[in-house]
C-alpha cells in the first residue's frame, strides 16, 4: 500500500480580497465615511455648513485675501440676472459678513464630494492609478503627492475663477494629479527576460522627458486625457454629478503638478528586479 503522508501539501496562493496599498484604502476609507457621515448623520442645515465650511469657494479667498475682493464679488453677483443672482447674491453676502477666508479648504475640498456616483467614480481611478505610485513609493511620499495634487487643483481652479461662488468639491484633482504621474513609468518597457516574468509597473524604470514626447502610446494618453475631461466637464450636470461637482481646471491642474513633481519625488535611477 502506498502512503502519502510524506508527501508535500499543495495549498493554493491566498489572495487579499481587496488588493490595494494600505495608503489607498485609507483614502477610500475616509471619503466613504465622510460622505456617509454628510449623508445619513447630518441634516440639511448642518450638511450645508459643512460645505461652507471645508468646500473651496474662489470667492471666499477673494474675500478675505484681496483688499477689494469684497467689491469685485458684489459686481460679479450684480452682473448676473434671475434666480441664480438671488441665490448668489444671498451666499456673497454671508461671505462678506464671514470675512474668512479658511485657508484649509485647499485640502478638506477633496474629502467631500456631490454623489455617490461622483465618489465612485473617483474611487476606482484613485485605485487604478494611485496604486502603482503608493507601492512604487511607500505612503510618505505618496501622500505628499496627494496634498500637492490637491492644492495645485484647488489653485488652478481658483486662478481661472476667483469670483466663483459654487462650493467646489471632490478627490477629482488628486485623482487626475495620479495620472499625470503614473505617465512616466506606467508605459515604460517592461525590462522582461526570457527566464524571468515581466515587471510590475510599479517597478518599471522612469522614461526620459524625450522618451515620454518620443512614447505614441504616452502622447495619445495624454492627449485623449484633455479630451475626455473637457467632455466630462460638460456632462458633469446631466450625468448627476451637480453645481458642486470638481471643476475641470482642478482636474488640469492637479495633472501638471502630478506630471511636474514625479520625477523631483521619484527615485532617479530605479533598478528592475529581474
Amino acid at each position: 500500500m502506498t502512503s502519502f503522508s510524506n508527501r508535500p501539501s499543495f495549498q493554493p496562493d491566498r489572495q487579499p480580497v481587496i488588493n490595494l496599498p494600505r495608503v489607498i484604502l485609507w483614502l477610500v476609507v475616509a471619503f466613504v465615511a465622510v460622505h456617509l457621515w454628510r449623508t445619513w448623520i447630518l441634516s440639511p442645515e448642518d450638511d450645508f455648513q459643512t460645505l461652507m465650511d471645508y468646500a473651496l469657494i474662489p470667492a471666499r479667498w477673494s474675500i478675505g485675501y484681496l483688499s477689494d475682493g469684497a467689491r469685485l464679488v458684489v459686481e460679479h453677483v450684480n452682473a448676473l440676472e434671475g434666480g441664480e443672482r438671488v441665490w448668489k447674491s444671498q451666499l456673497a453676502q454671508f461671505l462678506i459678513q464671514e470675512a474668512q477666508p479658511k485657508p484649509w479648504t485647499i485640502m478638506t475640498y477633496a474629502f467631500l464630494h456631490g454623489s455617490w456616483m461622483h465618489l465612485g467614480f473617483n474611487v476606482i481611478w484613485l485605485a487604478a492609478f494611485g496604486s502603482p505610485i503608493a507601492r512604487r513609493w511607500g505612503d510618505a511620499r505618496f501622500l505628499m503627492l496627494c496634498v500637492l495634487t490637491a492644492g495645485g487643483g484647488a489653485l488652478a481652479h481658483y486662478i481661472s475663477r476667483p469670483l466663483d461662488l459654487v462650493p467646489t468639491i471632490g478627490a477629482s484633482g488628486i485623482v487626475s494629479g495620479m495620472m499625470g504621474a503614473a505617465v512616466w513609468f506606467a508605459f515604460s518597457p517592461s525590462q522582461r527576460r526570457w527566464d524571468k516574468p515581466e515587471l510590475p509597473h510599479h517597478e518599471r524604470l522612469r522614461l526620459s522627458l524625450a522618451g515620454l514626447m518620443r512614447n505614441r502610446t504616452v502622447v495619445g494618453f495624454i492627449l485623449i486625457w484633455f479630451v475626455t475631461n473637457y467632455v466630462f466637464a460638460v456632462m458633469a450636470e446631466p450625468m448627476g454629478f451637480g453645481d458642486a461637482s470638481i471643476a475641470w481646471q482642478a482636474h488640469i491642474g492637479g495633472f501638471l503638478i502630478g506630471f511636474l513633481m514625479f520625477p523631483l519625488l521619484d527615485r532617479k535611477h530605479l533598478t528592475p528586479k529581474i
